[in-house]
């Protein structure tokens, strides 16, 4: 709670946290107008190199570590990286908060980081699903491998587009093409897994399609020749 003669820098600094962390985090834009009694968030940092973390929501009267935070975007960051520094896909990061481009992201921003440590659980027979390279980019190929804890026959479809599995019963992996064109987004990745006694078992795996990078060149034609 703001004290009588308190201004944003003191507290900034009495919590090693940079000004503009505290306007981002409290949605504010003028660091002179604050008032006293006000509440505000204070972002927590670990150290002046690293980015300023809010607590999330779940967070234990305690102060053990929180099961969700909000991170600031910071100048450089990509939903990849930040995705990678706190151990999650990009595709969580994503659907977490209801992007819908992996590559728009603006300085300031702040992302909801959901708990990690929770490895996706998936319908029997399906044991694992690895997906490479991550995130996909226009133009890519994706590589699907899926281990199977029960001998099944594996097929799947992308964006309503049908991949084949090579491999045994027990497992197999397959070659997804991105297209060059692709629009950018999250796309649900669907696995099915036909067992030998009759049902068919389908698990969804959410995809980030991220803007490829092309080279272009220009071509000048001669008026007569346009046609």
């Amino acid at each position: 709670m703001v004290q009588a003669g308190d201004t944003l820098s003191s507290i900034a600094w009495r919590f090693g946290v940079t000004v503009d962390h505290m306007l981002v985090a409290n949605g504010l834009t003028d660091a002179d107008l604050i008032l006293t009694g006000q509440q505000l968030v204070v972002p927590i940092a670990s150290s002046p190199d690293e980015p300023a973390i809010t607590p999330g929501e779940n967070e234990t009267a305690s102060g053990s570590q929180p099961l969700s935070q909000v991170y600031v975007v910071q100048p450089g960051d990509t939903l990849f990286a930040i995705a990678t520094q706190f151990g999650l896909t990009v595709s969580e990061v994503m659907l977490t908060n209801d992007i819908t481009d992996p590559d728009w992201l603006s300085v300031g921003q702040l992302l909801t980081i959901p708990p990690a440590g929770r490895p996706p659980s998936y319908p029997a027979p399906f044991a694992a699903v690895q997906l490479s390279p991550a995130p996909v980019v226009q133009g890519q190929t994706l590589v699907v491998r899926v281990d199977l804890d029960e001998p099944a026959t594996l097929s799947g479809e992308f964006d309503s587009r049908p991949f084949h599995f090579v491999g045994d019963r027990t497992g197999g992996w397959a070659l997804v093409g991105i297209h060059a064109l692709q629009p950018t987004g999250v796309y649900p990745l669907i696995l099915r897994a036909s067992l030998s006694y009759g049902p068919q078992v389908t698990a969804t795996v959410n995809v980030a399609v991220g803007a490829g990078v092309f080279d272009t060149e220009y071509i000048s034609v001669p008026p007569d020749r346009e046609d």
